[in-house]
């Protein structure tokens, strides 16, 4: 039983972040209570492929803090 997994051939890890309440309650609000691990996993998608066409890197020509 339990949940199907999201892609057969990309197995899942589950993974604690930790979020400001605020900012939990805004995508409560936009994704609905049960889909908010859905808009977390699209929201980083989209970054992600964000980031590697602006710069071609990780950090999309974002210079991480303290360098």
């Amino acid at each position: 039983m339990g949940r199907p997994p999201l892609k057969l051939k990309d197995p899942t890890l589950k993974t604690t972040i930790r979020l400001p309440t605020s900012l939990l309650r805004r995508m409560k609000e936009v994704a609905g209570d049960g889909d908010v691990a859905a808009f977390i996993r699209e929201a980083v998608e989209r970054e992600l492929e964000r980031r590697l066409s602006v710069g071609g890197g990780i950090n999309g020509g974002i210079e991480p803090p303290g360098s």
